[in-house]
């Protein structure tokens, strides 16, 4: 935390600073930032301070391509013996949202799902078992996500501020929550937020294999 203040306080961000750390030679870490260049990673950029924020440069990564992230995943998979049956790999690529970033925890549960049936390949219903074990949705929903759909689904259109007090959050917060239905093309927005056919489709599909309450 010493360490992220110093980068953020204007009087210490141009200049060297020693910063008690234990793990330190001496007790002490120099950081100097005409020495060090500090590089972040997340996927959760509106989790970040803003003054922390405003002083770093973004750099946006291209995000995967499903078809790219479905081959990852068959990898994975191959060299634990399994496949993918053709229709399965695509549903289960799209949970991964554009990264790579969790498909090694991802294989790794899909080979005991499946193991413990005694198969070798994976079948649609393997994948949809596996959204329920990792609690997630296709096209890579989460709870919050699914809930504004199917609030607008059951009040009707929706401003942002009415959204928002239906999840007990803020519009900032309520706009991130938004971001993969809009991707996904659930949502459209004139004045008030509105399913589209493709988001009661959506829904009609995840009642149908009872993924939701109908």
């Amino acid at each position: 935390m010493g360490l992220i203040r110093s980068m953020i306080a204007p009087d210490v961000c141009r200049s060297a600073v020693a910063i008690k750390c234990e793990a330190a030679p001496g007790g002490e870490l120099v950081t100097d930032p005409k020495r060090y260049t500090f590089v972040f990673a997340t996927n959760k950029v509106d989790k970040i301070d803003s003054a922390l924020l405003s002083r770093m440069i973004p750099i946006h990564l291209e995000e995967y391509l499903d078809e790219e992230v479905g081959e990852i995943l068959c990898r994975g998979v191959e060299k634990n013996g399994l496949r993918f049956n053709e229709d399965s790999i695509l549903p289960l690529a799209r949970t991964c949202r554009g990264s790579a970033r969790d498909v090694g925890d991802i294989v790794n549960d899909l080979v005991g799902l499946v193991a413990v049936k005694g198969k070798k390949s994976v079948s649609q219903d393997d994948v949809r078992e596996l959204m329920r074990l990792r609690n997630i949705y296709p096209d890579g929903l989460d709870h919050k996500e699914l809930s504004v759909l199917l609030n607008i689904e059951k009040d009707g259109p929706l401003q942002l501020r009415q959204l928002a007090c239906r999840h007990s959050c803020s519009s900032k917060e309520m706009q991130q929550a938004e971001i993969m239905p809009f991707k996904r093309g659930y949502l459209t927005v004139d004045t008030l937020r509105r399913l589209t056919s493709s988001g009661r489709a959506y829904l009609m599909d995840l009642s149908k294999h009872r993924m939701i309450r109908a």
